[in-house]
Parts: structure tokens; sequence; C-alpha cells
């Protein structure tokens, strides 16, 4: 079985907030972050849904992972 496009499964997550299906969201970011676990891009789209959502501590979480991504780039805030 191939691996989806990560635009592809992204483009998904952010259809499915806007048509308020948050588990599909939910599910489909859990197949991003399970294909794709060490690109940045997947953390900040999990940064992006749970801010979406008012999950702050899920926010942080991720935004935590970011940051060990990326720990001098500027604009972390």
């Amino acid at each position: 079985l191939q691996k989806p496009e990560y635009a592809w499964m992204s483009s998904l997550v952010k259809t499915c907030v806007e048509l308020g299906k948050d588990k599909e969201a939910e599910a489909v970011l859990s197949g991003i972050l399970s294909h794709y676990p060490s690109q940045v891009k997947s953390w900040k789209l999990a940064v992006w849904l749970s801010l979406q959502q008012g999950n702050y501590k899920d926010a942080v979480a991720a935004k935590e992972i970011v940051l060990h991504f990326e720990p001098d780039v500027e604009g972390h805030k």
C-alpha cells in the first residue's frame, strides 16, 4: 500500500475542519503524524488543528515538538 501524499492529507484535514467534522480531521491528522512524524509541517498542522478546536493543551504540546525541530527559528511566539 502506498503512503498518501502529505499535501492531499493536509488539505483533507483543513476541509474537514471547514465542514465541522472535527473527529474526521483528527483521524486524518493521526495518519499524517504516523506517516510523516519527522516533518515539522506535520506538527505545525497539529498546532493549527488544536487551536481551531480550542484545545490549547494539545496545541502547546505540538508546539513543543515544532520547537524541537526548529530551535533557533525566530518568531516562535
